[in-house]
């Protein structure tokens, strides 16, 4: 038999008087003895007992599917390639390319900010502000694939 430190009963909570002193106030530890008291409750619960776990066949949950077709043991070498090829591309095709993406967009932006503040005001330094500085952070979150949407014409900052 497990002796509980906090026993819930229908009269209320009852504790152990050596878990907590006669003092008044609170500490920062009391809730504590619930949260554990509530781990035990859900860990021996009677209905979850009664209910055992099926045995699975495989660890893969897309080949508890016998339609599937990779999931026969003899195509283990296509799956193995399917994913050296997942994974050439990923890293050898797409993550250069995003990298250039990335390190051309920080260059580009840095350059118009430059650009826009070493002219005079005018139109297009307004423009050059507002339309050349978001399309070259758009270019600069497209390497993060972000999805942007704008809502109305103007930039606005928030906290």
């Amino acid at each position: 038999m497990i002796e509980r430190d906090i026993q819930l009963t229908e009269g209320g909570v009852k504790v152990k008087n050596n878990l907590v002193p006669d003092q008044k106030g609170f500490r920062l530890y009391y809730p504590t003895y619930l949260v554990k008291c509530g781990i035990e409750a859900i860990i021996e619960d009677s209905v979850t007992k009664r209910f055992t776990a099926a045995e699975l066949r495989v660890w893969n949950f897309l080949s508890r599917n016998q339609s599937y077709v990779y999931a026969k043991r003899d195509n283990h070498t296509t799956l193995m390639m399917l994913w050296l090829v997942g994974l050439i591309v990923r890293y050898v095709i797409f993550l250069p390319c995003r990298l250039v993406v990335f390190i051309s967009s920080v260059l580009f932006t840095w350059i118009l900010g430059a650009v826009a503040r070493k002219l005079p005001p005018s139109r297009f330094k307004n423009w050059l502000s507002t339309e050349g500085i978001q399309a070259a952070v758009r270019l600069n979150l497209c390497s993060f694939s972000a999805v942007i949407r704008f809502h109305n014409r103007f930039v606005c900052l928030t906290n």
